[in-house]
């Protein structure tokens, strides 16, 4: 097993923290450690505006780690997938974006993670799936929900249900991923993204992502009321009167986060 099992890169001066799962002899499948390290790693990354997340290796991550699943019973697995929820749902409650910049496989707990950030990059070898029925079980951290929340009640069936990988441009056509780009280039694109995601208001940032996940969960009107009440507070920052004045005056805005 590797020593290091997260490794936390900084760019940007500091802004964006690229976070990259470390157990390729594992296909950095999802161990209780593994868990326990991106939890520490996130600890460490608070402070950054955005967050890439990626695989080391040849995978992204290829599912939870079955070796420490497969001796429990029903009630010794409870702690164990509440882990992995706690921790995606953290992921997905981060005030900065998440982007996944998935290599190669993102199968299982390693798909759940994917659908737990709020802009997928893929290379061109990725696959991503929920094979959990073929073990006889079904995914546990998100997966049915958020699978379904995303491609649809019929689509996320087919995925259930028959558990094959699915290639990264139909996964693109699917709504799962946002684009496909060649292996060699997967990195440098996910860090253009997160570049310029640096270069906007990182409150306006914060409000779109919160308004984007309450949406599928609530009413039409609830979540009306939710986004009317996010841009009243954006139209008491200094970041809306910079980025207003900005635009009468046709010079580039600079954004404090205020």
């Amino acid at each position: 097993m590797s020593e290091q099992l997260v490794i936390l890169e900084r760019f940007e001066q500091g802004q964006v923290a690229l976070l990259t799962l470390n157990r390729p002899e594992a296909l950095n499948a999802l161990s209780r450690e593994l868990m326990q390290a991106i939890d520490a790693a996130l600890d460490e990354a608070s402070d950054s505006r955005v967050l890439i997340i990626t695989g080391g290796g040849r995978a992204f991550a290829a599912g939870a780690d079955i070796a420490q699943l497969a001796p429990l019973g029903a009630v010794d697995v409870m702690p164990w997938v509440r882990q992995m929820q706690d921790l995606y749902k953290r992921i997905e409650a981060l005030p900065q974006p998440v982007i996944a910049a998935v290599n190669g496989l993102a199968l299982g707990g390693g798909c759940e993670l994917v659908l737990a950030c709020d802009l997928v990059l893929a290379a061109e070898s990725a696959r991503f799936g929920v094979p959990e029925i073929k073990i006889g079980v079904i995914p546990g951290a998100g997966g049915t929900q958020r699978l379904t929340r995303l491609l649809g009640r019929n689509r996320a069936k087919q995925w259930l249900m028959f558990g094959e990988p699915v290639a990264a441009d139909r996964a693109c056509e699917a709504g799962l991923v946002n684009h496909v780009v060649a292996d060699a280039e997967l990195l440098d694109l996910a860090r253009q993204w997160a570049t310029t995601l640096c270069s906007r208001p990182a409150l306006a940032l914060e409000a779109a992502k919160t308004t984007a996940n309450i949406g599928p969960d609530a009413s039409l009107a609830v979540a009306l009321e939710v986004e009317m009440q996010c841009l009243a507070r954006l139209f008491a920052s200094q970041d809306k009167r910079e980025g207003m004045a900005a635009f009468v005056e046709k010079r580039p805005p600079v954004f404090r986060g205020e």
